[in-house]
């Protein structure tokens, strides 16, 4: 069992790292047909402080304390590289676009 300090900073972790998934989402919708935009992620991982976890289970699994942020990854659409090279069809539109250019959705 963890202290009450322990369980607070545990969802202190998590509503912190919902609020930034919350943000990258929005930021993602706002500016899905912004001609150069490239989506993102947001990374997590689970935070384990101690090598030996008092709570263990036949799976191997570990119990952690709370997600931490590790970073933001873009999501690159490799259309844009595909039509840039060489031998690509003239007025071709990359996968995902239509043929005025915008994003599908």
């Amino acid at each position: 069992m963890s202290s009450t300090f322990g369980t607070i900073t545990t969802v202190r972790l998590g509503i912190y790292a919902s609020q930034k998934g919350l943000d990258v989402t929005g930021n993602n919708i706002t500016n899905i047909n912004t001609n150069g935009y490239t989506r993102q992620r947001l990374d997590q991982i689970s935070l384990v402080v101690s090598a030996s976890d008092k709570y263990g289970s036949q799976y191997k699994a570990r119990v952690g304390q709370g997600p931490v942020i590790t970073g933001i990854s873009q999501l690159r659409d490799p259309g844009p590289v595909l039509a840039a090279l060489p031998g690509a069809q003239d007025g071709a539109q990359p996968p995902g676009r239509d043929q005025g250019g915008q994003r599908r959705v």
